[in-house]
Order: structure tokens, then sequence, then C-alpha cells
């Protein structure tokens, strides 16, 4: 049956004798929608060519001709990813984007880059930054022209074939039961060392701890038991800390206390109480649980310069804050705790990570499976 004006297929329309196809290809520098358009004698070659066309971009074949700089689609995709990314997360993308790719490519124009630049540039980076920060940089690149190629202004992303330095993996430091008693007794007498006992019993981040409120604690009237609510971190933005949400939903969670550290969150509100009642009108409430003596927030920085005099003071090995987090981990799978709930502590999205993270616990907890078995099943 012929097809009549009114009832032509999506795309294809007709003036006089002749078929023209129409499909949309992309949108130009500016945002505009662009379309390729072109008339055929018979309906049948308009819907073949509207077809190929379409199967094409969806491809990554039809590509957009630019004389757009790598430069400039660096600071696009920094415009767009200033709308759905972290403050840190983008602060951390602008300083790979400025300090390094645009100084290295951002002469390059985005359709004239070539594996051999990127490689290059790696080469060049490999005496000034890490291997670990190369491959950041690598990461982040990638994601960069992936964005180009779904605008179609490549066709083929360069870094696909492409692999940055291996990192050698950095060996996990973490204290012994031993040796975080040692320091948690001798960090008792500080005034931020309540800090430093959530951090061991509960794996939390720096930046949540220092934004944990009174609010998100829950104490039995009886003082038996405690939950602790992770709602919030503070995060190195553009200017300055800022309170974000986690960064997934798991980030979120709750986490059961030892009395050990009840008796210590109740003993530091009364502290804090009278800091309160020192400060007077100076006093700025917060609802902090770790605050300066006058309600203020604590600076990551100031905790971290803490933290290593407090080392230095009880001769324990050297280890960093975020190393706190992992010997709570630690410790908890050396005692048969299991991984989901460490993961559920932690905040891990999978349990996979977790086990990824500490497999360096596995062994022992192997040969005790092991010992366990024997005694269950040996005549």
């Amino acid at each position: 049956m012929m097809e009549t004006k009114k009832n032509l297929p999506q795309g294809i329309r007709q003036k006089g004798h002749k078929f023209y196809a129409r499909a949309f290809i992309g949108r130009d520098e500016c945002g505009k929608a662009k379309y390729v358009e072109k008339a055929f004698p018979t309906i049948r070659e308009a819907k073949a060519f509207r077809a190929a066309m379409l199967l094409d971009k969806e491809n990554g074949k039809l590509v957009q001709k630019t004389k757009e700089t790598v430069r400039s689609f660096c600071l696009k995709f920094l415009e767009e990813k200033a709308r759905v990314v972290r403050e840190g997360t983008l602060r951390k993308y602008k300083s790979d984007i400025k300090t390094y790719i645009i100084p290295e490519l951002g002469h390059k124009g985005l359709q004239s880059l070539t594996p051999t630049d990127v490689k290059a540039m790696y080469k060049r980076l490999e005496s000034r930054i890490s291997d670990q920060s190369i491959k950041h940089i690598h990461v982040l690149l990638k994601q960069i022209l992936k964005e180009a190629c779904i605008q179609h202004k490549l066709a083929v992303n360069p870094l696909t074939e492409i692999k940055p330095p291996k990192p050698q993996r950095q060996e996990m430091k973490t204290w012994t039961k031993e040796e975080a008693s040692k320091f948690l007794q001798s960090a008792r007498t500080h005034r931020y060392y309540l800090f430093f006992s959530l951090a061991l019993a509960t794996g939390m981040r720096c930046g949540e701890i220092l934004a944990l409120r009174w609010r998100d604690i829950t104490i039995a009237p009886d003082s038996s038991s405690a939950v602790l609510r992770v709602q919030r971190s503070w995060t190195h933005g553009e200017k300055g800390y800022t309170l974000v949400g986690p960064k997934t939903q798991r980030g979120y969670r709750s986490i059961d206390l030892p009395n050990w550290v009840i008796k210590d969150l109740l003993k530091h509100r009364s502290q804090q109480e009278q800091e309160r009642n020192t400060a007077s009108s100076r006093w700025e409430e917060n609802d902090l649980v770790i605050c300066t003596q006058v309600g203020t927030p604590v600076l990551p920085h100031n905790i971290r310069m803490i933290h290593n005099k407090l080392i230095q003071q009880c001769g324990v090995p050297r280890i960093r804050i975020h190393d706190l987090r992992h010997t709570h981990a630690t410790l908890l799978l050396s005692q048969n705790v299991h991984p989901h709930v460490v993961q559920q502590r932690l905040g891990h999205e999978d349990v996979s990570t977790t086990l990824q993270i500490y497999s360096h616990v596995l062994p022992s907890m192997q040969q005790e499976a092991a010992q366990k078995i024997d005694a269950l099943l040996s005549s």
C-alpha cells in the first residue's frame, strides 16, 4: 500500500515527488540541535538512508567536524560536572585538569588527539608525580574523552587501548590491639581524645567524626548501649571545608558502640558543657561532638598534627589518620567478626570491597577455619 503524507514514517517528509529523510545527529558547540537531511525519489530509499544514519550514530561513526581544542572541551566538562559531583571531587578534577591535562594537551585539537600524544604526556609526568597520580589523571581523561564520544565529537576514545603506569601496591599499615590500646592510653588526657576513641571503635572516616552531632547519637537511659548514625562528612571544596552527605547510600549507616566509648562520650559531654559555660557568649552552637573550646568545627589538618604528636609521645609505629579505620576493620576480622558486619560498619557499598581491601587478614582466618573443621569432623 502506498504511504500518504499523513502516515509517513517518522523522520520522512514528502515535498512534491521527492521524499526527504531527516535524522538528528547531535548538538553543536553551542548546544544547538544538528540534523542531516537528504532527498530521494522513493520512500524506500529515504527510509534506508535514515536507518543507516541512525545506526552510524548509535555505533559512534557519525562525528561532527569541530575545531574545538582539548582545553575548551575540558573546561566545558568541568562546567557540567559542577552540577553533579561533590565539591571535593570537583576540586580534584579542576586540579588535575588545570595542573596537568591542559598544560600538556590543551593546545591539541580534540579530534587530532592521538594515543601517542597521551603516552608522551605520561612519560613526561613520570619524573614529576607518582604512578598513582598518573593513574588518576588517566581515569579522568578517559572519562572526558568518553563524553566527547557521546557528543559525537570523537568516533573512538583514544585512551581505550592505553594503560597508565601501574602503581606499586602499598602495604597497608595498621596497629596491633596492644599498639592501639597503648596509643589510646597515651591520648586519654588530650581534649580531642574522643576523636581517636571513636576512630578506633567505629572505623569512621576523619571527616565523618568531625561532622558528628550529638543528635546523631542515641544512648540508652541506663547507658548500657548506644547507636551512632553517620549522616554527613566534612570535605575540602573550592571555598574551604563544607558539609556533605556520604558518597553512597551505604555511607548512611548506624554503628553500635562498645561500652568504653559510651563512657568516653558521657565524660566528654560533661567536659564540653563546662567549656560552653566558660565560653559564655563566645560559644557557637553547632551541636558538634568534636569541636573547639568555643563550639566551632575542628579542621582535619589540626587533628592530623595532634595524631602525629601523640604517636611520637607513646612510641607506637607511625600510621596515617585513615589507617585508624583500617586498624578497626583488621582487628574485627582477626576476631572472626563476619565480613558483612565489618562492611556495614565501614559503609562499603559491597562486601567484596571489604574483602579485597583486607585480604591480608584472610590467611589467618583460613588457618583457623581449617582447625575448626578438623576439630568437628576428625575421628
